[in-house]
């Protein structure tokens, strides 16, 4: 008895990293900082075997703290677990000054990004995975790690609210935003579920209360990212810039967008 061609179902996987970096970035840092990334990222995909990652492309570009995300599959939950691991402990070693311990392959990036904090002690780096966020300070800021030492004492990962500017929201690929906290005044990166657009539709560029699962620096407490949002709201008695022009008290016959002053005079002439 004849049997075609059996097919092979391939189980595509997708994982997403991001770089960010913090501070006053010129192009040329941040140019130095992808070339390290992407290759601490090629390093990685020599270790998993290159036939098992099928595309890396960039998926998100944000601006003001320089964000960068990447989407990598793979053809295998086992692949795409292994060089997630990999990119951790880059993420870690570039932290901790430890790149020497790294296999070889991931070695000439994560040094190439551990130099960038050497030579620019202004700028901080967020390394993320799905599984976890390392910040890593620059010089600079190293001696206030502790300035918020009753944030600190908090788990690295919790459930909580965030409250700050919500800004740069962006639905490509992935459907994200930063906020910048009221607390740290450092951008949060916020992973939104497909779906939760409403959420987000009105209050871009305000003052947001963000409750979902919080990700945090051990070592200062400064929040990284916030994920599984279940809520954002506008901050109530938050008063925008200008709201006193459109104040009408209890006044009747308002006209809408009738300037203040042009209301007094016909209140006065009435």
């Amino acid at each position: 008895m004849f049997e075609g061609p059996r097919l092979r179902i391939m189980v595509v996987i997708e994982k997403v990293f991001s770089l960010q970096l913090d501070g006053e970035t010129s192009i040329e840092l941040f140019a130095n900082a992808l070339a390290g990334w992407a290759g601490a990222m090629t390093g990685a995909s020599k270790l998993v075997g290159k036939h098992h990652v099928i595309s890396n492309y960039v998926t998100d570009l944000s601006g003001g703290s320089a964000i960068t995300e990447s989407t990598v599959t793979f053809d295998s939950a086992e692949a795409a677990d292994r060089f997630e691991a990999l990119m951790n402990d880059v993420h870690l070693a570039v932290r901790e000054d430890t790149v020497d311990e790294l296999p070889v392959p991931l070695r000439r990036g994560a040094s190439r990004l551990r130099t960038i904090l050497r030579s620019d002690g202004r700028t901080s780096m967020v390394l993320r995975s799905s599984t976890r966020d390392v910040l890593v300070p620059s010089s600079v800021s190293s001696d206030l790690v502790y300035a918020r030492p009753e944030i600190a004492k908090l788990p690295s990962e919790v459930f909580g609210e965030l409250i700050g500017r919500l800004q740069a929201v962006s639905s490509r690929k992935a459907f994200t935003g930063t906020l910048y906290d009221d607390t740290f005044d450092k951008s949060v990166r916020c992973y939104f579920d497909a779906g939760q657009e409403d959420l987000v539709r009105n209050v871009w560029d305000r003052r947001v209360s963000i409750v979902g699962s919080i990700r945090r620096d051990p070592a200062t407490g400064r929040p990284l990212s916030i994920r599984d949002i279940k809520s954002v709201t506008p901050e109530v008695g938050h008063v925008e810039e200008h709201a006193w022009q459109q104040a009408r008290g209890i006044l009747k016959h308002a006209l809408p967008h009738e300037r203040p002053e042009v209301l007094l005079r016909r209140l006065r002439d009435e």
